[in-house]
């Protein structure tokens, strides 16, 4: 009986750290919480500057847990190649911005310890981003799907908090200064006589879970957005044979 009496005390206790376990916030990489970035066709293909672009993004949006935000900048390199049924677009991206923490104080929810977790942190990065993808023609119209890899490191203060919290056990952070995430986009586009796109695209996995996406290409311009409940982007790329 008593043997039956600890085992079930056992049991007890075992959930009770479980549920808390579970219960302990859970902070991503910086760029976790960004939207990918669209795909980008080549529309000209006599020059041989059109297929590189540049461009910028900004980010604002809710945190994950209640008054808390976070706005990010990114700056992106994309190496646009486009074939029949086929395409790839290579990215260099850098990146930077803050997360606003909250309710981490010292002695606060989760947070056991003497340190006040709270506050603005700031971080930056370097990715590498690689989208390829198939798509086939009906006249004017293109349906397709691909795969979106991005891989980086980051640091500054959002990596310190993260990294010092977790050690604690005050968080889970499973991530450090690199990270590396995965995404599946659907895309379908339709070009106009112009020579532009209206594209329409989603992506699901990291970053941003869902991410549905709306591009226009006007040539050698894109201007696009990304929009789902409280976070959103607004971004535009240009050619560099248009800047030199």
């Amino acid at each position: 009986m008593k043997k039956l009496k600890l085992f079930i005390l056992s049991i007890f206790v075992y959930f009770i750290f479980a549920i808390n376990g579970c219960n302990k916030r859970v902070y991503d990489a910086l760029i976790n919480y960004n939207s990918p970035t669209p795909i980008v066709f080549e529309t000209i293909t006599d020059s041989n500057k059109v297929n590189k672009f540049l461009g910028a993004d900004i980010r604002y949006s809710k945190g994950s847990y209640a008054d808390e935000n976070l706005a990010l900048l990114r700056l992106t390199f994309n190496y646009v190649t486009t074939k029949d049924h086929a395409f790839s677009n290579t990215s260099v991206i850098g990146y930077g911005g803050f997360y606003t923490v909250n309710g981490l104080g010292a002695k606060q929810g989760y947070n056991f310890t003497d340190i006040n977790f709270d506050g603005r942190k700031w971080g930056a990065g370097l990715l590498g981003n690689i989208k390829v993808g198939i798509n086939f023609k009906f006249t004017n119209f293109k349906l397709g799907s691909g795969i979106d890899f991005l891989a980086g490191a980051e640091t500054g203060e959002f990596l310190d908090f993260r990294n010092s919290a977790h050690k604690l056990g005050v968080i889970e952070s499973n991530n450090g200064w690199t990270s590396a995430s995965l995404s599946l986009f659907f895309f379908g586009s339709y070009k106009f006589e112009n020579s532009s796109f209206l594209n329409l695209q989603i992506n699901l996995g990291k970053p941003g879970f869902i991410s549905p996406i709306i591009s226009y290409q006007q040539k050698e311009k894109v201007f696009w957005m990304s929009y789902l409940i409280d976070r959103g982007n607004l971004g535009f790329m240009t050619s560099l044979g248009s800047i030199f």
